[in-house]
């Protein structure tokens, strides 16, 4: 990746993190010390909207989490992004239907279902997807996969 290139996506990971959890922190969620840490060996081009990360964020402050970990690993072709929180966790009865459009357990607190099924339609858009990994023993982790970003000829 060319220092250009890796100056554009450190800037853009880092505009977009900051204001979800600033956001957050304005709707009293995250005012509670949220830590988000971020490990990039390389960082992703600024192809995600803030919503992917917004929604994962303001999942993992409705799920009591604390602490956000954000992992970007680069692969032969695309960016794999791993959102790791500390909160409850997701039941497994619930695990298939998270990405289900208006499927929450939050509907009494105001959820509408909506922030992932947005954000995988979102990130299918461009070619990318997102899952949910069930192998975490605590906590809940998604998986971000963006292809890199071709220059238009």
């Amino acid at each position: 990746m060319r220092d250009w290139a890796l100056r554009l996506a450190i800037h853009g990971i880092t505009s977009v993190v900051g204001p979800c959890r600033d956001l957050l922190g304005l709707r009293g969620r995250a005012g509670r010390g949220m830590q988000v840490q971020r490990i990039f060996p390389l960082l992703p081009p600024p192809l995600v909207g803030g919503a992917v990360f917004l929604a994962l964020f303001d999942n993992a402050c409705q799920a009591s989490a604390y602490r956000i970990e954000i992992e970007v690993h680069p692969r032969t072709d695309h960016f794999e992004i791993a959102v790791t929180d500390n909160g409850r966790g997701i039941a497994p009865a619930d695990a298939g239907r998270v990405f289900e459009p208006f499927f929450t357990t939050r509907r009494a607190a105001g959820g509408t279902g909506l922030g992932l099924a947005i954000s995988v339609s979102l990130l299918g858009a461009g070619g990318g997807r997102l899952s949910l990994d069930r192998s975490v023993e605590s906590g809940s982790r998604f998986c971000v996969v963006l292809p890199f970003a071709h220059a238009a000829t």
